[in-house]
C-alpha cells in the first residue's frame, strides 16, 4: 500500500463504530503507516545530506572558478601592457590575432552625491518585519494579514 491508500483506509475505518475487528485492522494499518513514514523519512534525510554536499561542492567550484577568472584577467592585462609597451595595436601569436582596440563607452561615477534625482532609480521594498510588528501590536495594515502556517519537522 502507498501512503495515500493507507491514509484513505485509516480515515474510512476511523469513522466506523469501534469493534475488535476494526481495532485489529486499524493497528495493522497504523503499523504499515509508521513503516511507510519511516521509509519516506529516510529518503528525506538522504536528500538533505545530498543537498548539503552539493552546497559545499558549489562553494568549492565557485572558489575554483574565481581563482581561474583572476588568473585569466592577470594574463590578459599582462599581454595588454606588454603589447602597449611595444607601441603595437596588432600582434600575430601563432594561430591567434591579438588586437588592442577601444571598448564601448562606459560611465565612471566620480561623486555619486552630485548626481541629481533625474538620474536616480528609486527601488521600493515592502518592510515585512515592520508590518508583522504592527499587526502583532493590533494595528490594521491594509493589504496585509498575519498568518500562521504549519510545516513538518523531523527529529
Amino acid at each position: 500500500m502507498n501512503l495515500y491508500d493507507i491514509t484513505e483506509a485509516y480515515l474510512a475505518l476511523d469513522s466506523l463504530e469501534p469493534s475488535a475487528d476494526i481495532q485489529y485492522y486499524l493497528d495493522g494499518i497504523n503499523d504499515e503507516l509508521e513503516s511507510k513514514l519511516e521509509s519516506i523519512t529516510h529518503v528525506i534525510k538522504n536528500y538533505e545530506s545530498d543537498i548539503e554536499a552539493l552546497r559545499t561542492e558549489e562553494k568549492r567550484l565557485a572558489e575554483k572558478r574565481r581563482v581561474l577568472e583572476n588568473k585569466n584577467k592577470y594574463l590578459k592585462e599582462y599581454m595588454y601592457s606588454n603589447i602597449k609597451a611595444l607601441n603595437k595595436d596588432k600582434v600575430k601569436a601563432g594561430v591567434f590575432d591579438l588586437k588592442i582596440q577601444k571598448n564601448t563607452e562606459s560611465i565612471k561615477i566620480i561623486n555619486p552625491e552630485l548626481i541629481t534625482e533625474d538620474y536616480l532609480r528609486i527601488k521600493t521594498d515592502i518592510d515585512k518585519s515592520k508590518i508583522k510588528k504592527a499587526l502583532k501590536e493590533g494595528l490594521e495594515v491594509e493589504g496585509a494579514e498575519l498568518i500562521q502556517t504549519e510545516g513538518l519537522r523531523i527529529k
